[in-house]
C-alpha cells in the first residue's frame, strides 16, 4: 500500500498532467515535454525498437506494389505494366544504339568533321529525284555547300526554305563531277597505301537508281592498259569543289563494260558505299 505522502505526490502529478493536457497552452508545455522525453529516451528507445520488431514478426505488414492507396494490383495489371516496361526498355536500347552509331559516323569523317554541321534527314524528294530534305540551321547552311557522310560525298545543298534544305545527291540524273580512280595496296613496310590509277580525271554523271556512270574513256587505253577493275575507288578530283575535299571518296566501281553505242569507249558504273536515300543524318561542310 502506498504511503499518504506518495499519494499526495501522485495526485499532484495527475492534476499537473491534466492541466498540461487540457488547460495550459501547448506553446508553454512543448519545450518542457521535449526535455522530459530526452530524459527517458535511453530507456524508451531500446524497448520501442524491440516491440516494433516483435510486432513485425507476429503481424507482418501487407505487401504493396505502388497501387492506389497501398492496394495490391491484380496479376493482369502487373502483366500489362511489365509489358510496357519491356517496350520502354527496348526503345531506350535502340535509341542508345542509334546515338552510338551516329557518333561513330561523325568520328569516321576524321579532321574534316570540325568544319561540318550535322543535319538530320527529314525525308526524300517526292518528285522521283535523287534528293534529300534535311533540317537547316539558320545562318549556317547555304546553297552549294558540300554534304558528306561517313562513307564519302553525298552531294550539294540545292535550295533552302524555312527550317529545311534540299540536298541534290551526286547520283541524281544530270549531276556531274570529275573523279579519279585508285586502290589500296600494301607498301614495302606492309602498311596500306592509296595508289591512284594512271588515268586523267573522268566525268561521272548521275544516272539515278543510286549510280553514276562515265562514258568518256577509251576502253583499251584507259581500262585494259591501266588495269582499272571492279572494286577500285572513285575519288573527287574536281577544282570546283573545296580543296579539303579533293581525293574524298565518291564510291566504288561496280561494273566496267563497253558502251553499247560506242564499243571503243568504256562504260564505268560507280555506286556509293551506302544507299544515299536511306541516310538518317548528313554533315554539311560549312567552312
Amino acid at each position: 500500500m502506498l504511503s499518504p505522502r506518495f499519494n499526495t505526490v501522485f495526485v499532484g502529478l495527475m492534476l499537473l498532467a491534466g492541466l498540461s493536457a487540457f488547460v495550459v497552452s501547448r506553446g508553454l508545455t512543448d519545450p518542457m515535454r521535449a526535455g522530459v522525453q530526452g530524459i527517458f529516451e535511453p530507456v524508451s528507445w531500446p524497448l520501442r525498437t524491440l516491440f516494433l520488431r516483435i510486432d513485425q514478426r507476429v503481424r507482418p505488414q501487407p505487401w504493396t506494389d505502388g497501387g492506389p492507396n497501398g492496394t495490391v494490383r491484380s496479376d493482369s495489371a502487373l502483366q500489362i505494366e511489365n509489358q510496357q516496361l519491356r517496350v520502354l526498355s527496348a526503345s531506350l536500347q535502340k535509341q542508345l544504339q542509334d546515338l552510338k552509331r551516329l557518333n561513330a559516323d561523325r568520328q569516321a569523317l576524321g579532321d574534316i568533321r570540325q568544319f561540318c554541321v550535322p543535319a538530320a534527314v527529314t525525308g526524300a524528294d517526292v518528285g522521283g529525284r535523287d534528293a534529300l530534305l534535311i533540317q537547316a540551321t539558320p545562318g549556317k547552311i547555304a546553297v552549294n555547300q558540300p554534304v558528306l557522310y561517313a562513307g564519302g560525298l553525298v552531294g550539294r545543298v540545292q535550295r533552302l526554305s524555312m527550317g529545311s534544305a534540299a540536298v541534290r545527291l551526286m547520283t541524281d540524273v544530270g549531276f556531274k563531277v570529275q573523279a579519279g580512280f585508285g586502290r589500296f595496296v600494301a607498301g614495302p613496310d606492309g602498311s596500306l597505301q592509296f595508289v591512284r590509277v594512271a588515268m586523267s580525271p573522268v566525268v561521272l554523271s548521275g544516272h539515278g537508281e543510286g549510280t553514276m556512270i562515265s562514258r568518256d574513256r577509251d576502253y583499251k587505253k584507259d581500262v585494259e592498259m591501266t588495269g582499272l577493275k571492279v572494286g577500285d575507288w572513285a575519288v573527287l578530283d574536281d577544282g570546283d569543289w573545296p580543296v579539303n575535299l579533293q581525293g574524298y571518296k565518291l564510291g566504288t566501281i561496280t561494273r566496267i563494260a563497253r558502251a553499247k553505242e560506242m564499243p571503243l569507249f568504256a562504260e564505268i558504273t560507280v555506286a556509293p558505299l551506302s544507299n544515299l536515300l536511306r541516310l538518317r543524318e548528313v554533315m554539311v561542310l560549312t567552312q
